[in-house]
């Protein structure tokens, strides 16, 4: 057994490439061709996220409703920056 039968989130087809994936937030088998590419992803080069979660995702956070860590680093980080940014620091 290769690594490419052990790997349970992407389904490849008969010359190695992926031909479907397993979104990380909805849980359903998508068309690779349903995922943006993310350069950063070093095994098959598309993002964790299909593009359906994506825009939802992104849907979410521009009307404010975020994790509470996203939250966090929104409201606090940006008044610590302001704060320092007046100081001259």
């Amino acid at each position: 057994m290769d690594n490419r039968e052990k790997n349970y989130k992407r389904k490849f087809n008969e010359r190695g490439d992926v031909v479907e994936k397993k979104c990380s937030i909805c849980d359903e088998w998508k068309d690779i061709k349903d995922f943006v590419k993310d350069k950063s992803n070093r095994i098959d080069g598309y993002s964790f996220r299909c593009k359906k979660c994506v825009s939802k995702y992104l849907r979410d956070y521009r009307n404010g409703e975020v994790s509470e860590r996203g939250k966090y680093y929104r409201v606090d980080y940006n008044k610590e920056y302001v704060e320092k940014k007046k100081k001259g620091n």
